[in-house]
């Protein structure tokens, strides 16, 4: 005999625990919008493969949650940098060669001494 519907209030609390309820039985469609909160989701309950393209944006993200072990190298373009955020401390030695000099500032010796310039 095939039961159709049972009414909640013919259903005492807590009698019915998930090693009751048969692994498919409840699908999508019987969860109600807003019933399931990250309070009742177990950590790791969710896998990354579950989650729609494009689902996490900026604005879910932490700050400083993406770090350099996120990025690939050779990924990041010029056009992400602010201009005037690269200082002298992350240009490597010999980087900046005369052919990136700007001439009339090496003709002038502006800011740079005449030494390196001229030898």
């Amino acid at each position: 005999m095939a039961i159709s519907k049972i009414k909640n209030n013919s259903i005492a609390d807590d009698a019915i625990t998930s090693d009751k309820v048969a692994d498919g039985v409840i699908s999508a469609a019987d969860v109600a919008d807003g019933t399931l909160t990250n309070a009742k989701l177990a950590d790791g309950t969710i896998e990354s493969a579950k989650l729609a393209s494009g689902s996490i944006t900026t604005a879910k993200l932490g700050a400083d949650s993406v770090t350099n072990a996120k990025i690939a190298d050779d990924q990041i373009d010029s056009e992400h940098y602010v201009d005037g955020s690269i200082d002298t401390a992350h240009i490597s030695n010999n980087a900046v060669t005369s052919a990136k000099i700007d001439a009339t500032v090496a003709s002038t010796g502006k800011s740079i001494a005449m030494s390196i310039v001229f030898g």
